[in-house]
C-alpha cells in the first residue's frame, strides 16, 4: 500500500466515524484533499486531517489565540528590555 493509499485511508476512517456521529451529513471525498498525494512535505496532510477532525473554525480559534500569546510575549520582553 502506497503512502497516498495510506492518507485516504486515514481520511476515509475520519469521514465514516464523523458520518456516523452526523448522521445524515455525508462525509467529504478524499479526492478534495491535494496533500495525500504530496510526498514532500507532511504539514499540509496533517493540517487536512486537523480540519477535518477539529473543524476549521477551530483552527482558526486557536491559531488567533497562539498568534495573541505571542505578541503578548514579545510585548512582555520588550517591555522588560
Amino acid at each position: 500500500m502506497s503512502l497516498a493509499d495510506n492518507k485516504r485511508s486515514i481520511f476515509t476512517t475520519i469521514g465514516s466515524y464523523s458520518s456516523l456521529i452526523e448522521e445524515g451529513k455525508r462525509p467529504r471525498q478524499s479526492d478534495l484533499f491535494p496533500s495525500i498525494n504530496n510526498k514532500d512535505d507532511i504539514v499540509p496532510f496533517l493540517l487536512d486531517v486537523l480540519k477535518t477532525v477539529a473543524g476549521t473554525e477551530v483552527l482558526k480559534e486557536n491559531q488567533i489565540q497562539v498568534n495573541h500569546y505571542q505578541l503578548h510575549s514579545k510585548l512582555t520582553e520588550l517591555q522588560f528590555q
